[in-house]
């Protein structure tokens, strides 16, 4: 018998579709991987792009806040000694030797003046500025207007780079001082050489790897960029972060220094299926996640030092204020400066003073509560949040605590550094009920401290601890 003829296989239809609908999948996912793994190439370099860019905003921001923060303590020698606006009488020698006791420990400044009633009438140093000395502001078109705004916000103002009657550019930085029956005494002003500012910003990041630049914006528009390539502010990859000045508009701008690395994903995650899918979804989540609360923290945080710096430490602050109205509790505030820590970079190197500044840091975190703060507000200064410490003998008791641990010596580049600190304390709410004032009056009394050789710590009254 003749067997029958083989029938030809057949495919059925509903195989056949989920067949196709697989590949689809496959290879949509696939298509949908290397998306992925492009977003993600742009994701990672952008943050990273952020987060270096923030490290380098954080020393702009640094450099510029010390040397700004300079003319509180001449303000509230103003305040103390209204006198002081007649340069003769006997309380003006003592506003020059103060001029002098400042500049001296300065880094960025070209030179100090007082201006009572708006006129120019100290001026440190002297020299090559003599052409300043008796110029009103009202005289002075291009300036005048930031004078005015400082005097009502009541707030430190800063303006350029701008041509000096003297010669040459510099920032202009003016803090209002106003006396204790509110009314106003005249300006503390401050300029800052720009070139001196951003090498030593450079010379901090120099092994971070973006190009960047800094400008300040006014109400006619974007000023000429003080340091960098202004280019940068052009090109529309650019990272762009508002800088943190008083009364100003400043931004920073930052693209990548070098070659792009390829962190596209690898071929056979291509083909890994649903599974692997979700699991790279979730990682890149997480990176994603993890890229933002890092760039937070860099920007809250000292890149050299890692403390809180002056952003987070006023926020914090703030929140101490509300606190302690609730409850009411007070705290107090100590303000330190590193005595003769200029000659440690002059003789030793910048390294040799990022190295004690991280020592003076390290002790410091260790020599206070773990509720208290520790903040470095700039190059050599630092802040203390004391919670919940309020009488005299507390303070006196955290603040010798603190002296102490400080002056153990400090062995870098084969030598022992020994450091000495001046500190002021101010109280809530007796010295202060705001950040500004608190920290005002705490610099103070540093400042007072810093000039008594005899005393290391010093109350917002301008006396000494008992």
């Amino acid at each position: 018998m003749v067997p029958p003829p083989a029938r030809r296989p057949t495919v059925a239809p509903s195989a056949l579709l989920a067949s196709l609908a697989l590949l689809g999948v496959l290879v949509a996912t696939g298509l949908w991987l290397v998306g992925v793994g492009e977003a993600n190439r742009e994701v990672a370099e952008r943050g990273r792009v952020t987060a270096e860019a923030a490290t380098v905003l954080g020393a702009f921001e640094g450099e510029l806040n010390a040397t700004i923060h300079l003319a509180r303590g001449v303000r509230g020698f103003a305040v103390a000694t209204p006198e002081a606006a007649d340069p003769d009488h006997p309380t003006g020698d003592r506003l020059r030797g103060m001029l002098a006791a400042v500049f001296e420990d300065a880094t960025h400044l070209r030179n100090m003046g007082v201006a009572p009633d708006d006129q120019i009438r100290y001026v440190h140093p002297l020299e090559g500025n003599e052409e300043a000395l008796g110029l009103r502001y009202v005289d002075l078109p291009d300036q005048v207007t930031d004078v005015r705004r400082a005097r009502v916000t009541r707030g430190t103002v800063m303006s350029g780079p701008l041509e000096l009657v003297q010669g040459g550019r510099g920032l202009v930085v003016r803090t209002p001082v106003f006396l204790p029956d509110q009314t106003y005494w005249g300006l503390v002003s401050l300029v800052v050489d720009v070139p001196s500012l951003v090498a030593a910003v450079e010379e901090q990041v120099a092994d971070t790897p973006v190009r960047w630049a800094a400008r300040a914006r006014s109400s006619t528009g974007a000023l000429p960029a003080v340091a960098g390539d202004q280019a940068l502010f052009a090109d529309p990859d650019a990272v762009l972060l508002a800088m943190d000045v008083p009364q100003g508009s400043w931004e920073l701008a930052a693209l990548p220094g070098g070659e792009l690395v390829d962190v596209g994903l690898p071929a056979r995650l291509q083909r890994a299926g649903v599974v692997l899918v979700s699991l790279v979804i979730a990682g890149l989540v997480l990176a994603v996640l993890e890229e933002r609360r890092r760039i937070r923290a860099l920007s809250i945080h000292d890149p050299l030092t890692h403390l809180p710096n002056r952003r987070l430490l006023e926020d914090r602050l703030g929140h101490a204020i509300q606190r302690a109205v609730r409850d009411g509790r007070g705290f107090a505030l100590l303000y330190l400066d590193l005595d003769g820590f200029k000659p440690v970079n002059d003789r030793l190197g910048h390294a040799a003073g990022d190295t004690v500044l991280r020592t003076v840091a390290e002790r410091l975190d260790d020599a206070v509560r773990p509720g208290d703060t520790v903040a470095r507000v700039g190059g050599d200064e630092f802040v203390i949040l004391l919670a919940d410490v309020h009488d005299e003998p507390e303070i006196r008791h955290s603040a010798e605590r603190i002296v102490t641990a400080l002056r153990a010596p400090v062995h870098v580049a084969d030598v022992d550094v020994v450091v000495t600190t001046s500190v002021g304390a101010a109280r809530f709410p007796e010295d202060g009920t705001s950040v500004e004032d608190l920290l005002a009056a705490a610099d103070g009394a540093m400042y007072e401290a810093k000039r008594d050789a005899d005393t290391d710590v010093t109350l917002s009254t301008g006396h000494p601890l008992p």
